[in-house]
């Protein structure tokens, strides 16, 4: 985390990989919860600022993707999740995140923040 005036900064690098073409734009979701899954902070955006649409993402390569998400300066210290996924902006459907073997594990992937 980087100190800012109006809070921690939580800056993220993703690494999304598509196993298959994507079709159509996804919008990246990064979200802060709290301990009851309430929303604390987040950023939703195209990946990489927008200029790496997931239509033109290649099957099996890597697109590196950086984020930055202000956590509210009254939440310091308290235990916090980031939750990762895409979906579709026209009406918000989200993608489902598979698990080495190719099993549906959820919509979102949920990581402790230290």
């Amino acid at each position: 985390l980087v100190t800012e005036k109006t809070g921690p900064l939580l800056q993220v690098t993703l690494f999304w990989q598509a196993k298959q073409p994507l079709g159509e734009d996804y919008t990246v979701f990064a979200h802060v919860v709290d301990g009851q899954g309430r929303l604390v902070a987040q950023r939703d955006s195209q990946p990489v600022g927008g200029y790496r649409p997931t239509r033109g993402w290649q099957v099996g390569e890597v697109v590196e993707d950086h984020l930055g998400i202000v956590i509210p300066a009254d939440r310091q210290g308290e235990k916090l999740r980031l939750r990762l996924g895409l979906y579709r902006p026209t009406d918000g459907r989200r993608l489902d995140i598979l698990d080495g073997q190719g099993k549906t594990v959820g919509d979102y992937r949920e990581l402790d923040l230290p």
